[in-house]
């Protein structure tokens, strides 16, 4: 369940703070204070995890809601500035079907994306997943050779950190690119050991 939302430079909406979301949450203000803005941008969301192109990094304009270009969507229609988004959710009520894998009690998503005017794509500048306070966090950046991975699992006092050159998917989660002479199996080897690594997509579908 979605508890926490934080939105910078969306529409009329340069930083709403952090906001807690009950399961009956109101927004009141005048007209034009951004409260239908809030949900355009969660349709957004939605439609991006939809879109069956894993290189869509925001998809604007789709079945749930048209947003228009970045300029016309971003604040004060500066294109230079970063659309910044922070969701929070905690666990529900248990699912009434088993899983094959489980769900984290916690999870965080902070997420940046960038305009590049040349291109006039919307990019991914960062990415990060945090699962149950700290026991996984997930982290997706920009790099100046492309992206890069760094995944930190902390158990017990143990902490292990990997990094990897990869490839965003969509907006919250990343596929890791293999080396020169690399096989599949010599990376999954490699790869830390965590029930929830690998299964963000799922978990936010």
């Amino acid at each position: 369940m979605l508890t926490k939302l934080r939105l910078k430079n969306f529409k009329c909406l340069e930083d709403t703070g952090e906001m807690d979301i009950r399961p009956l949450t109101l927004f009141v203000g005048p007209n034009s204070s951004g409260k239908s803005g809030i949900l355009h941008l969660l349709l957004a969301l939605r439609q991006t995890v939809e879109s069956p192109d894993i290189h869509t990094a925001f998809a604007p304009n789709d079945s749930w809601v048209r947003l228009g270009s970045y300029p016309d969507f971003i604040f004060r229609h500066d294109w230079r500035r970063q659309l910044e988004v922070f969701l929070e959710f905690t666990e529900g009520q248990p699912p009434s079907h088993q899983r094959a894998f489980p769900l984290p009690r916690w999870l965080s998503l902070k997420v940046r994306w960038r305009y590049n005017k040349k291109t006039t794509q919307i990019q991914l500048e960062e990415s990060e997943v945090e699962f149950n306070r700290g026991e996984l966090r997930q982290l997706v950046c920009h790099s100046k050779r492309g992206y890069e991975a760094v995944v930190t699992i902390d158990q017990k006092g143990q902490r292990e950190e990997w990094h990897r050159e990869a490839m965003p998917i969509k907006f919250y989660d990343f596929a890791a690119r293999l080396k020169k002479r690399e096989k599949p199996e010599d990376l999954s080897r490699q790869v830390p050991r965590h029930p929830m690594l690998f299964r963000v997509g799922h978990i936010v579908e």
